[in-house]
């Protein structure tokens, strides 16, 4: 999303006709207002309204602007998302290959998964899935209850 703003770059004057803001969607009803802040301090706000017809450019209004702009890319999927969708729902970042062993634990009893490389040297096809040796691996269960 700070991405989105940094590269924000208006590509033409599509109107100065302050009357049109609702056909460009840039109405407090159908916009999405952005303001972007350096401390307390607000530095720009602006409204982003509809795609254009190809859904390659995005109507925007300056706050501080009557006129109707349009910037690159269609910008208004980034903001246009309930507060719940902001958050970061990963529950951990790391590469499935990094993992080696995985626990499971339950009452008294407990479930171990070893990840153990295999040796062989030749590819294998599997459907249409090609896994070379290195990528392959078995996964050992262990099996323990405490009594």
């Amino acid at each position: 999303m700070m991405h989105s703003i940094k590269e924000l770059k208006i590509t033409d004057l599509i109107s100065e006709n302050t009357s049109g803001y609702e056909d460009f969607g840039l109405n407090p009803k159908n916009g999405t207002k952005v303001s972007v802040f350096t401390g307390k301090e607000k530095n720009l706000e602006f409204l982003i309204g509809k795609t254009n017809l190809s859904y390659t450019h995005t109507f925007i209004k300056l706050y501080s602007d009557p006129k109707i702009y349009q910037v690159s890319g269609n910008i208004g999927h980034i903001f246009n998302r309930k507060a719940k969708d902001f958050r970061d729902k990963k529950i951990f970042d790391i590469s499935w290959n990094e993992i080696n062993k995985i626990t499971i634990e339950k009452e008294k009893d407990t479930i171990i998964l070893n990840k153990r490389v295999e040796e062989k040297k030749e590819e294998v096809v599997t459907d249409t899935i090609q896994v070379k040796p290195e990528e392959r691996f078995i996964w050992i269960e262990e099996i323990r209850t405490t009594v």
